[in-house]
């Protein structure tokens, strides 16, 4: 009797220790791990206005979408992803990362930030459980109670939860849409908007139906379903969401723009941008009619908010008001003439004109805070300690990051020299100016595909 107590023990603890080395490995998977090489054929572009162009009317229009137009002749299946957004510092592009290397899988990632970190200070170093995501970390619990725990509640119709942990870590997106995808754990699920509620599936659990809220941050699912409660955002700010539907407009997926726009457009508070980016895609689709509603709904918003100037001046640069597009970027809360929605609507007017406006608006800028220089040095060694963890996070996806040094900005610049001396990252050094961007990463990227 002894013996078989014994045994009986021995293989509970022996499953009990198989269950919780799937869990913990599952769960390091989810936490820190790549689930695949990198695609050859992919170039990532992350960064800051300089790279992201919020002035042009679509993405397809912006310096990194011309590159790969260069470079179409000789690389016909070359992809670049244009993954920057306006306003982003080092700490919001390096939380940002982790998704997109994940989800895009670049060869290279080329990165040019320092210019909000240095004017604003707003950034601080990101920690580790800020590129972990959503994991969390790793809970100790027994599992093999939790099998049987789910097999009595199953025989009794009532829901339960995984026993190995693996569906605690969290859902992330991967594929907007009316059906989309979401990765949860190793697992990849789907949903189906019904109404104003969703249909989830997810392997090894049956159909649930949860409810649907489109908010700023893009689109929240939540409900209770075998796998826990469950809640499904981007994880990421409307910004994000709108460079991702610029993403899918230079990939020619019209559709998932239109819905991921609209998802922003239409959450609590309303995201301007986006409402930009779907007038420049009304006018794309041949709606100018629905262009001009939109820019109409811009212009009630910039009567009562300053942030909704740029975006208004965008959506003028689309329908080919750039006089108009320039007194509104004029009046923007921009820091000088070369913010990006005012320099590309000042280059569809005259030489004498366009320098006149920038005296004005030079002019008219405020004066800019007194920054100390204890002050000046925080920001930047808070730039380059995120830019090092840029780099190893790079590196550890099979991705080879490549810094484009802002040269306009000594302490940028500094910090970029100091992040290469310790992790031995490639720097291009060339000016904001997109003609000198686009040529300095248009020789790179020659260069390094060999052609």
């Amino acid at each position: 009797m002894l013996r078989v107590i014994v045994r009986t023990v021995a293989a509970l603890v022996i499953v009990e220790l198989v269950l919780q080395g799937v869990a913990y490995l599952a769960w390091r998977r989810i936490w820190i791990g790549p689930d695949g090489g990198v695609d050859p054929n992919t170039v990532l572009m992350v960064g800051d206005a300089t790279v992201a162009e919020d002035g042009v009317a679509t993405q397809e229009e912006a310096w990194p979408a011309e590159v790969q137009a260069l470079l179409r002749a000789q690389h016909p299946s070359l992809r670049v992803v244009a993954g920057a957004a306006p306003g982003r510092d080092s700490q919001a592009v390096l939380v940002r990362l982790q998704e997109q290397l994940d989800a895009e899988r670049p060869r290279f990632v080329y990165v040019r930030v320092g210019r909000e970190d240095l004017r604003r200070g707003e950034a601080s170093i990101v920690r580790d459980d800020e590129l972990r995501g959503r994991a969390g970390p790793f809970r100790v619990e027994c599992r093999t109670w939790g099998i049987v725990r789910d097999a009595i509640r199953a025989v009794a119709g009532a829901a339960g939860t995984d026993p190995t942990g693996i569906w605690h870590a969290g859902a992330v997106i991967v594929e907007f849409g009316e059906e989309g995808r979401f990765r949860l754990g190793p697992a990849t699920g789907t949903w189906r908007t019904v109404g104003i509620g969703a249909e989830i599936t997810l392997p090894g659990a049956p159909v649930a139906v949860v409810t649907i809220t489109r908010t700023a941050r893009g689109i929240d699912l939540t409900g209770e379903f075998p796998g826990g409660h469950l809640s499904l955002e981007p994880g990421a700010p409307a910004g994000d969401v709108v460079a991702a539907a610029e993403a899918s407009l230079a990939r020619g997926e019209y559709a998932e723009a239109r819905w991921m726009l609209a998802t922003a457009a239409e959450g609590a508070p309303a995201d301007h941008g986006a409402i930009a980016s779907l007038a420049a895609l009304d006018l794309r689709e041949g709606r100018r009619d629905d262009a001009e509603r939109r820019v109409a709904m811009l212009r009630e918003a910039a009567a009562d908010e300053l942030r909704a100037l740029a975006p208004l001046a965008r959506a003028l640069l689309a329908l080919g008001q750039c006089r108009e597009a320039v007194d509104v970027a004029s009046r923007a809360p921009a820091e000088a003439w070369s913010d990006p929605v005012f320099a590309n609507a000042m280059r569809a007017m005259p030489d004498a004109e366009q320098r006149a406006r920038r005296a004005e608006r030079l002019a008219a800028a405020p004066a800019p805070p007194v920054v100390t220089d204890a002050e000046r040095m925080r920001r930047r060694a808070v730039l380059r300690a995120n830019l090092v963890r840029l780099v190893e996070l790079c590196r550890f996806h099979g991705a080879e990051p490549i810094l484009l040094e802002p040269e306009e900005e000594p302490d940028a610049t500094g910090a970029c020299e100091d992040c290469a001396s310790v992790t031995g990252a490639t720097i291009l050094r060339g000016t904001a100016r997109r003609s000198a961007l686009r040529a300095l990463v248009h020789a790179d990227l020659t260069k390094r595909l060999g052609g």
